[in-house]
């Protein structure tokens, strides 16, 4: 439980910061741009969710249903996110929501805060 505890807290240090790199540096001026840069940071986000999720389950600290809810998640908001060059933003914050109301309550106490902290990240892009 430890090493699972330590786990999430390198998630969170890494996603942390994910959430004020929200905004597009000031390089990128254009709104192509701009919306591209936030779209590859939330990708980022949910890669590691991702990851945290597949390593967690080798260490038997969630369960295979869990995991392949999280991997299916994963792999439909980021095609989501990847076709649609606006306006996918509600999709992935339904999808969060629907992730977490379908994992297990084990799950949902683990990860509960990082679906939060991903939504965060969402809600942040206009």
């Amino acid at each position: 439980m430890k090493k699972f505890i330590a786990s999430l807290s390198i998630i969170v240090l890494t996603l942390g910061p994910t959430i004020s790199c929200a905004s597009a540096p000031t390089s990128v001026v254009t709104p192509a741009g701009k919306a591209a840069y936030s779209a590859d940071q939330v990708v980022s986000a949910i890669g590691i969710f991702q990851d945290a999720a597949i390593s967690a389950n080798s260490s038997k600290l969630i369960s295979d249903a869990d995991t392949r809810l999280i991997v299916t998640f994963s792999k439909g908001a980021v095609a989501t996110i990847t076709a649609a060059q606006s306006g996918w933003q509600s999709a992935v914050i339904t999808a969060l929501t629907q992730l977490q109301n379908a994992l297990s309550p084990s799950a949902q106490t683990k990860y509960g805060s990082y679906i939060t902290l991903i939504k965060t990240i969402v809600q942040g892009i206009s």
